[in-house]
This record gives C-alpha cells, structure tokens and sequence, in this order.
C-alpha cells in the first residue's frame, strides 16, 4: 500500500498521484491534466487520505462475477474524489454508498462526487455495480479530517 497524501510545504507545479496537502496553507490538490485545488483542511487541522479499490468484470458465469465491495470506514468524509476507467464497458453506474446512497459515477475520468443522499456515520462503505459487458475499475479516494 502507498501513501495517498502527499505533505509539502508549497503548492504543486508538476505531475503528482494522489492527494497533494500544503501543510503551510492547509490547500489540498488532485492532479488532472493539471493541479487542481479542491479547497482547504482549514483550522490547523490535518487530512488522511483512504483509497479504496472496486473492479467490475463481466462474468459468463454470474456466480464467479462481484457486484458490490465493502470497505470499513472510521470518519466523516470531507470530500470523495472517484478516479474511474473503463474498458469496453456496458452495465449500471457504480454506486458509492456510505450506509445510504452517496454518488455515482459511470464513465472514465476523474470526479468529485456530489452527495446525493446522508452519510450514516460508522457504517460501510460500499461500490455496487452490475457490468453486462467489458470491465470498471473505480479507485475511490476518501479526505477525512484526522
């Protein structure tokens, strides 16, 4: 496992993985084609980054194919960044629950969820997916004030 946050001192001006911490001014940046500022950890206070792996596959035999993962989860998300790819991919969107439904995200690309629904705190989480054809793959990175 690696670590997803990274700690710095100044801003990002080249190409990073993960999560990108200012721990001078508290900015907190994802790269996508170019650093992104997602906002601030505010008041001092530091960031953990969880990251969270779902991989969807058709199966001819649908007792060997996986439609939901479950991951435990301690925290209050602040902000939950999906990193999706597709490969030839036809089926629902991957649901992005944290004991009720959360988001959803179905095509290649990075995002940053909008909540749709509450958060039930101490529960789950979980990615649910039926693929019909072709393969997802959903890293899904979780902010969580430590």
């Amino acid at each position: 496992m690696y670590n997803i946050v990274t700690k710095k001192t100044e801003d990002p001006t080249e190409e990073f993985s993960g999560i990108w911490v200012n721990t001078q001014s508290g900015s907190i940046w994802l790269w996508a084609d170019a650093p992104i500022l997602l906002g601030h950890t505010g008041d001092g206070r530091m960031v953990r980054g969880d990251v969270f792996h779902a991989d969807f596959m058709y199966e001819e035999k649908r007792n060997r194919q996986v439609y939901k993962y479950e991951f435990e989860y301690k925290g209050f998300p602040l902000l939950v960044v999906a990193d999706v790819t597709t490969n030839a991919f036809l089926g629902t969107d991957a649901v992005i629950s944290f004991g009720e439904e959360y988001g959803r995200v179905s095509e290649d690309g990075k995002f940053i969820l909008a909540q749709y629904g509450n958060v039930r705190l101490g529960e789950k989480i979980t990615i649910e997916c039926t693929p019909e054809i072709g393969s997802m793959h959903v890293d899904l990175i979780v902010l969580t004030y430590e």
